[in-house]
């Protein structure tokens, strides 16, 4: 809860205003050092009113082997002396953009398959007019031979199963598909099925007083 309240302020003011703090601690009566610890925790929280453009820099795994300390150092050179209420460049925890590296993050929104051209190019853009080009466009989404739903609607069986609760139809289903067990695991002398041994015991285990439940595990 105290991290959605924390985001709620931080879209609003562009960062978590001192006297906003202390009314958040009273609204939902936490002390506001506790609010302090888990803005100090997230890199991605301020508790300054942030630069004209703040850059960061995506570290981890995929960008780091191809470069992304260098875009970093790079283009911390080529801005060397700018004010830090006009330009922060630093190094921030994976953007979610593992499979087109390199990506950094300005004034926060997400960038992927940046290059030191195009960041130099995007940073003076914000700071001659405070504007931001729209994320380049991204490749289109490779159809794999392996996926099962291709031409299918997803999850299609899950959710007539939630709509019907006609449990042993879906169970019926999938041991009739053979999905669930390859063809070496199939070979096994195995007696029964796990769903079949769940489903079948005459005494489920009730927790709390919840209608019983079956986990299907893979």
């Amino acid at each position: 809860m105290i991290v959605e309240e924390l985001k709620a302020l931080q879209h609003q003011f562009g960062y978590l205003p001192a006297d906003q703090l202390r009314a958040l601690a009273q609204k939902i009566e936490v002390p506001v050092t506790r609010l302090h610890q888990v803005a100090s925790f997230f890199p991605h929280f301020r508790l300054a009113p942030p630069p004209k453009c703040n850059v960061l820099v995506c570290r981890d795994m995929s960008c780091h082997l191809l470069g992304g300390d260098k875009l970093r150092m790079n283009t911390e050179k080529r801005f060397h002396g700018a004010r830090e209420t006009d330009l922060t460049i630093r190094g921030v925890s994976c953007l979610g953009q593992c499979d087109h590296p390199l990506a950094v993050s300005v004034n926060d929104r997400i960038y992927a398959d940046v290059d030191e051209a195009q960041l130099e190019e995007m940073i003076r853009g914000v700071l001659a007019t405070g504007e931001l080009k729209e994320p380049f466009a991204r490749y289109e989404q490779v159809q794999c031979k392996s996926d099962p739903y291709h031409g299918l609607e997803r999850y299609a069986a899950v959710r007539a199963l939630v709509e019907s609760r006609d449990w042993d139809s879906a169970l019926a289903a999938l041991k009739a598909s053979g999905r669930l067990y390859p063809a070496k695991l199939a070979r096994r002398k195995v007696s029964g099925r796990p769903w079949e041994t769940t489903s079948s015991q005459d005494r489920p285990i009730q927790i709390r007083s919840t209608p019983p439940k079956i986990a299907l595990c893979q």
